[in-house]
């Protein structure tokens, strides 16, 4: 396990202002394959080495959703970014699958944080038996109004970070292996779900922190996922913020690229 700073804290700098912290799997367990459609979005760093910073999830072979910030806030070239679907990130014998080129939501604004969502298109096709998919339009406003919500459960699934337990000052480890944990629902506005951390954790259970915005939150059992990873304050505890995708906004932005 590597202990740093993940890259995603500075490509968010504006984000973080607002927000000391977003988004990685805490509590967890190791996914392995079980979800091969989750990936992680590679970076060049500098000097052709490669480190991953978000995570994000396929719709088709070649549509990849994530969070806006996770592309937009750096704009970063497509000849710098990749995305790895290996359930452990390795620089040096990883399989990256090359961008082709990456959108962000228009609506976007880094310092208001809404419409954080992002897609990127890779260069080639990764064939998979199932891949993410998104939800029908008004599903959590249809759910919440049948008190459907309230005993929900969320899969999440990311790269990123844990929190060393019993350490102060808090230290994340950043290992960049694919863990899967569960979170309840803590309530839902316009722009966001909000789900509950865990801050006493039980097994199976947990949250998110940082180095994994974009990551998908699928309905527990499906692979409808209703939202992805934007924002929370701490990590393993209160509240995290995830855009939701059964919103006409956000599938005006989406649906045209699994169109063409």
């Amino acid at each position: 396990m590597r202990r740093r700073i993940p890259f995603v804290a500075v490509a968010v700098l504006a984000l973080l202002m607002i927000t000391p912290e977003v988004a990685a799997i805490t509590d967890g367990q190791p996914d392995g394959d079980g979800h091969p459609m989750v990936g992680a979005v590679v970076y060049d760093i500098g000097g052709g080495v490669k480190d991953w910073g978000c995570s994000g999830s396929l719709l088709t072979p070649t549509v990849f959703l994530t969070a806006a910030h996770c592309v937009g806030y750096q704009t970063v070239g497509v000849d710098k970014l990749w995305v790895t679907f290996d359930p452990e990130f390795d620089a040096a014998g990883g399989t990256f699958v090359p961008a082709e080129a990456w959108y962000v939501h228009p609506d976007w604004n880094p310092l208001a944080i809404w419409n954080d969502i992002g897609v990127i298109l890779l260069a080639e096709e990764v064939a998979l038996t199932d891949y993410a998919k998104l939800p029908s339009l008004g599903l959590l406003d249809g759910m919440k109004a049948d008190k459907n919500l309230l005993s929900q459960l969320f899969t999440n699934v990311g790269y990123g970070c844990l929190v060393i337990p019993d350490v102060k000052p808090r230290i994340l480890d950043c290992d960049g292996v694919r863990r899967v944990s569960t979170s309840t629902y803590g309530s839902l506005n316009r722009w966001w779900l909000r789900l509950n951390q865990n801050p006493i954790p039980v097994e199976g259970q947990g949250g998110i922190c940082s180095g994994d915005s974009g990551g998908p939150h699928f309905l527990q059992g499906t692979l409808t996922t209703v939202a992805v990873t934007n924002w929370l304050a701490t990590c393993g505890t209160g509240s995290s913020f995830h855009a939701r995708l059964d919103t006409a906004a956000a599938q005006g932005f989406i649906l045209p690229f699994l169109d063409g």
